[in-house]
């Protein structure tokens, strides 16, 4: 399986609701912290 070390395929939609259910589901925290990374380097409100 390919790893990713990058969310920047996601439209910021995606990659806010990514976030989202990934919390709900319990995902792994260093998934979590990659999209986390992301967002910040989109300067994007986790915020809905």
């Amino acid at each position: 399986m390919e790893k990713y070390d990058s969310f920047s395929y996601l439209s910021n939609e995606q990659l806010i609701l990514t976030l989202k259910q990934a919390e709900e589901i319990g995902l792994h925290q260093e998934f979590i912290q990659i999209l986390i990374n992301e967002i910040k380097k989109r300067n994007l409100s986790i915020e809905s």
